[in-house]
């Protein structure tokens, strides 16, 4: 369903790739392991070109 709202051509991300985020929920779901919160820090952490982050 997020990704659905994504999708949508009225939507605006600000500083964050919509592809990107789109990927970062995809993680949420099949694992159950990824919070959504580390999910959209690591998109926003992406979008800005940073590879890799870290999170406790």
């Amino acid at each position: 369903m997020l990704t659905a709202i994504l999708n949508r051509r009225n939507l605006v991300t600000i500083d964050l790739d919509k592809s990107i985020a789109i990927d970062a929920i995809q993680f949420c779901a099949p694992s159950g392991r990824v919070s959504f919160a580390d999910a959209m820090i690591w998109a926003t952490a992406r979008s800005f070109g940073i590879p890799i982050i870290y999170t406790v």
